[in-house]
Parts: C-alpha cells; sequence; structure tokens
C-alpha cells in the first residue's frame, strides 16, 4: 500500500534544509520521497510562492495555502505539521476533522502544556496516532550507546549536555534525550543567558546533570558528556545530524592515589558506521503505528514530557533560579524563538 501524504508548512524542515544537504534526508520531504511507501500529494503554507516553490523543486502536483481545502480535495492518508509551534494546537485539531490515518508532527509538540495534553487526547479519541519528530529518538548511535551504557561507561556518575542557540528550539531534543537515556527528571533549577538557559537538574535516579548553553554566533553544539564509574564518552553531534564521538576508558591518576583519569581515546571501541536515515525511520515509526495500532517510538506523550521539563526550567530563569520540581503545572505560553524569555507569560 502507498500512503497519501500531505505537508503542511513548506519551511526549513519541511523542504528547504534539503537544498543545503542531500547526503542522507534531512526535511519530511525528503524522506517521504525516499521511502517506498508514501507518496507526498500536496502542500501547503500561507506563502503560496512558498508552496509552489515546494511543490515545483519536488514535483508534487498540487499546492495550497488553505490547509482545509487541500485536506477535503486530497484526503491524504498521513499528513506532517511543519509549522511554528504557536500553530500546532490548531493545526492538528483542523486535520483531525478529516479521515486521516496518522500525524507526523514536528517539535516542541505545542506552545502551552494543555494544548499538548488536549493534541495527544484528540488523536486517541480519533484512533490516529501522533508522532512528534524528535529525531534522535531513531538514531542508531544514541539506541546504542543508550542500550549499551553500563557496558561502555558502567554506572553514570554525571552528565553534561552542552547547546547552542534558544531553548525554544533545541530544548525540546535535548530534554527528549536526556529522559530517554537516563528516566524521569525530578527538579530543575535555570538561569538565563540570552535566549538559552544554563540549567542543573537531578533525574529520579539520583544522576546529577547540567545543560550548558552557547552562542550560536561564536559557538554552535549540541553534544552529550556521560561520566561513568568505568569511562566516559562524548557524543558529538556535527551539521544534519552527522556525528562523531569521543571514548575514554578509566585509568589510574599517576599523582592522586586514589583517583582515576579519563585521558586516552578508545575510538576502536565502538562502531563508527551507524545510520544517519533517521528521518525515514520517523517514517516508517508512522507506518507501522497505522498497521499494527502499536505506540510510535516518538509519541505525544514523551513530546509532553520534554515541554513540561523545558517550561520548568523557564519559569525557573523567570524567578531566581528556585529549584521546580516535576510534574510542572503552572499554565504559561513558550516564549517564541529568538526573543528575550523574559517575554513569558501566564494564561
Amino acid at each position: 500500500m502507498t500512503y497519501k501524504t500531505c505537508i503542511i508548512g513548506c519551511g526549513n524542515i519541511a523542504s528547504i534544509w534539503s537544498n543545503l544537504f542531500s547526503k542522507w534526508p534531512v526535511t519530511h520531504m525528503a524522506a517521504y520521497q525516499k521511502h517506498s511507501k508514501t507518496e507526498v500529494v500536496g502542500v501547503c503554507d500561507i506563502d503560496i510562492n512558498k508552496a509552489k516553490e515546494c511543490a515545483l523543486k519536488w514535483n508534487v502536483k498540487k499546492f495550497y495555502s488553505n490547509m482545509d481545502e487541500m485536506l477535503s480535495q486530497l484526503k491524504p492518508d498521513i499528513v506532517s505539521v511543519c509549522t511554528p509551534c504557536e500553530n500546532h494546537y490548531d493545526t492538528v485539531k483542523k486535520i483531525l476533522q478529516f479521515p486521516i490515518k496518522a500525524i507526523l508532527c514536528e517539535k516542541p509538540i505545542a506552545d502551552n502544556l494543555n494544548k499538548a495534553k488536549e493534541m495527544i487526547k484528540l488523536c486517541k479519541e480519533k484512533n490516529v496516532p501522533l508522532i512528534i519528530n524528535h529525531p534522535r529518538r531513531y538514531d542508531e548511535l544514541h539506541n546504542y550507546v543508550k542500550n549499551n551504557l553500563s557496558h561502555l561507561v558502567g554506572n553514570p556518575k554525571k552528565i553534561s549536555f552542552f547547546y547552542s542557540g534558544e531553548i525554544i528550539n533545541h530544548g525540546s531534543h535535548l530534554f527528549d534525550l536526556l529522559k530517554n537515556y537516563f528516566g524521569e527528571i525530578k527538579w530543575v533549577q535555570a538561569d538565563s543567558e540570552g535566549d538559552g538557559l544554563n540549567i542543573l537538574l537531578k533525574f529520579k535516579s539520583g544522576l546529577v546533570g547540567s545543560v550548558l548553553s552557547f552562542d550560536f554566533d561564536d559557538i554552535s553544539i549540541f553534544d552529550l558528556s556521560i561520566i561513568g564509574d568505568k569511562a566516559r564518552i562524548d557524543l558529538i553531534n556535527k551539521p544534519f545530524w552527522d556525528y562523531d564521538y569521543r571514548y575514554f576508558k578509566k585509568e589510574k591518576d599517576l599523582i592522586m592515589d586514589k583517583a582515576n583519569i579519563f585521558s586516552k581515546n578508545h575510538s576502536e571501541d565502538i562502531d563508527k558506521k551507524f545510520d544517519r536515515e533517521f528521518f525515514v525511520k520517523a517514517v516508517d515509526d508512522t507506518i507501522r503505528s497505522i498497521e499494527s495500532g502499536e505506540k510510535p517510538i516518538s509519541p505525544g506523550e514523551e513530546a509532553l514530557a520534554a515541554l513540561e521539563v523545558m517550561m520548568a526550567a523557564i519559569y525557573s530563569s523567570q524567578n531566581e533560579g528556585k529549584r521546580i520540581n516535576l510534574p510542572f503545572e503552572i499554565d504559561m505560553i513558550l516564549p517564541k524563538a529568538k526573543g528575550e524569555l523574559k517575554k513569558w507569560q501566564k494564561d
């Protein structure tokens, strides 16, 4: 069976980034075009010229500026939502008025916790899988390290995450990744730095970690460092989800008699040939959820959890770094990207 697919929003993650990189799919359009069981039958953007440009580039016959018109005429099976997060709630509600089979939505899931919860609820009522595009859940490198963490580093002692840019854009990715590795987060404390946050957090397991922000104009980074009682591993993000890593086994410190150090890179211990086509795997996951009824690998509930931690961290940063326990239930609006964090507002 071939699944008819439509894309709402024709920006970077929908299509444009494929102009910059083509070694593997880095957009929704490229993934659907490569997948053997999907066909993009229409695209939509409020800017009709952008929709037309996208359609012409990818040889898609239909393009629209009105999503109701597109959905009613084309009757797609799968819809990708590639609009700004403040539009996700209304867009998903509108999509669910049509007989679709699944929604693949960009992150963050929404700009408000109650909206995110309602999106999940409405999709469940319609029996429509809601998949949120947190691509590292499909990343063979991260899945390998996560599943072999005890073998690789032993018992994790501390973790640090380094990222660039706005917490609004990258927080959903990093908190989802951390939860996927280490489980539920117990509390966060944060201090704002431009549009980023520096965060101290503690997991329910007792593990403590830090999340440190850099300005994109200075450094581009999205790296995770895990220090265990056997070894240390640094997972290094490169442009368009390429990767590298450093792996250091424990050695005795020659000066401090009882201490250990991590100084020699043992790169041969990890296979470097991890598949990068996890955008296609997200489409696989979407189709599997339709055909089997099983829960997606990257479901709305996990995206809600990531949004909750991000909201708690933002709230902490605006309240003198107060420690905020999870769950976090204050009803507030996520600040827009490239804006001051101090502009967040409560409903």
